[in-house]
């Protein structure tokens, strides 16, 4: 975190709304710096215990990833389930297999997303949080690892 803070603090802040060449060349100079960071350097600036904070302050986590685009699975989705927290999601199979009905979908264009939230309502957002409990609890570690464990010594007896 120092690496990062200590740094920036030694200069005079940017304005962000200005177009003047100095806090242009300011901006820069903080985006360089952070995207100069490895992800796991970014990823470590929040504390777990404040990410977690975060996380359960909030009525609904979005995921609106590209169901076209290249991506890895995130760990955040499973975050949004061990909290029992319902999610507004893309058309990402990955998200609608593992959220189930824990999930709000609302699709991954602009207008799909924007005619989504236009028509939540707390009904829908209260159903995704009871189903998100459910999903918490279907695939809870202590669920999930004896379905592991079942599996492998299927798999070995079968050897």
């Amino acid at each position: 975190h120092c690496r990062f803070i200590r740094p920036l603090l030694m200069r005079t802040p940017p304005d962000p709304t200005s177009f003047r060449p100095r806090d242009l060349n300011e901006l820069m100079y903080i985006g360089k710096k952070f995207f100069g960071m490895s992800e796991t350097e970014r990823y470590e600036m929040v504390r777990p215990d404040v990410y977690a904070l975060r996380l359960a302050a909030c009525d609904v986590l979005a995921m609106p990833f590209d169901p076209d685009g290249e991506m890895l699975a995130t760990g955040t989705v499973f975050d949004a389930i061990g909290l029992g927290l319902p999610v507004l999601r893309s058309d990402w199979e990955f998200l609608t297999e593992v959220l189930g009905d824990a999930a709000i979908p609302v699709g991954h264009t602009a207008a799909s997303v924007a005619a989504a939230l236009d028509d939540l309502d707390a009904e829908t957002v209260h159903a995704a949080a009871i189903a998100a409990e459910l999903r918490r609890d279907e695939l809870g570690w202590d669920v999930i690892s004896s379905r592991t464990l079942a599996l492998f010594e299927d798999v070995l007896a079968a050897r």
